[in-house]
């Protein structure tokens, strides 16, 4: 095959799962329970919304997050939180544009330690033997995340540092607590002369049209909310694109959000 068809190849192959990935959907994708819920029925929806039907295995694993903050697979150990759960049923096809139940129920280990118990539910794509000729079809894996916090959360978070690189802002976060943590919420970049007070910008209700309403208002967007798990220090970046501006001034980053409970607000000054 030549270089030019293997493009073609590639490039048809990426539209395939762009237009796939649009077309199938889990509810909810995250799930988050706790002590009293261990003995409840729980679900997941998975959604069909293409012309054709979908064949599908479930798949549910013990996981952990890397220093670049994706999940990854681990072995299972004797009470992780995927050898004591259920799914029902564990292979199932889906008629186009309808949806699938998938049930899960917890069979627990007599003695477990308090502290979260989390396990991620993967939804493959199972391809037929029998294709029509010259079909590309693409194969997708979803997963869900599943959080079991046992006995009392003790959310305990804190930022230990701002600094940036190239265009992308890094926050050091530490999680000290027993449970996950996200650091959700606003950021805005404002040139430092019209940099307002906290307060002020509380009461502005920014949004992408803003920048050009508000002097001094250079960027605005949302944090990236990414999951902290208890015990591990992470980095979280997310990018300004304003950053990549050659012209030398001072700025002004102001981050409102909330963490482990806790309204947390950070300025950081940058000078490009």
């Amino acid at each position: 095959m030549k270089l030019k068809d293997y493009i073609r190849l590639i490039i048809v192959l990426l539209l395939c799962n762009s237009v796939l990935f649009a077309q199938v959907g889990i509810t909810p994708r995250i799930l988050e329970l706790d002590n009293s819920d261990i003995s409840k029925s729980h679900s997941f929806k998975l959604l069909n919304l293409s012309k054709e039907e979908l064949h599908i295995s479930v798949a549910v694993e013990n996981w952990q997050m890397t220093n670049a903050n994706q999940p990854i697979i681990i072995a299972p150990t004797e009470t992780s939180l995927d050898q004591w759960i259920i799914v029902n049923p564990l292979t199932f096809t889906i008629p186009a544009d309808s949806s699938q139940t998938v049930r899960i129920a917890f069979f627990p280990p007599s003695t477990l330690l308090a502290g979260e118990y989390r396990t991620m539910i993967y939804f493959n794509q199972v391809i037929q033997a029998k294709e029509k000729k010259g079909l590309i079809r693409s194969k997708f894996k979803l997963g869900a995340a599943v959080y079991l916090q046992i006995e009392d959360k003790q959310p305990q978070g804190e930022i230990l540092s701002i600094w940036h690189k190239d265009k992308n802002i890094m926050l050091d976060i530490n999680n000290q607590g027993n449970t996950h943590i996200r650091y959700a919420g606003n950021w805005s970049l404002w040139q430092t002369s019209h940099y307002p007070s906290a307060d002020s910008i509380a009461k502005l209700n920014l949004h992408k049209d803003s920048v050009t309403k508000i002097d001094g208002l250079l960027e605005v967007g949302k944090l990236p909310g990414n999951s902290i798990l208890p015990g591990n220090k992470r980095t979280i970046s997310f990018p300004v694109d304003y950053l990549s501006n050659e012209d030398k001034q001072k700025l002004t980053l102001h981050i409102d959000g909330h963490m482990a409970g806790v309204k947390i607000i950070k300025t950081y000054t940058i000078d490009i």
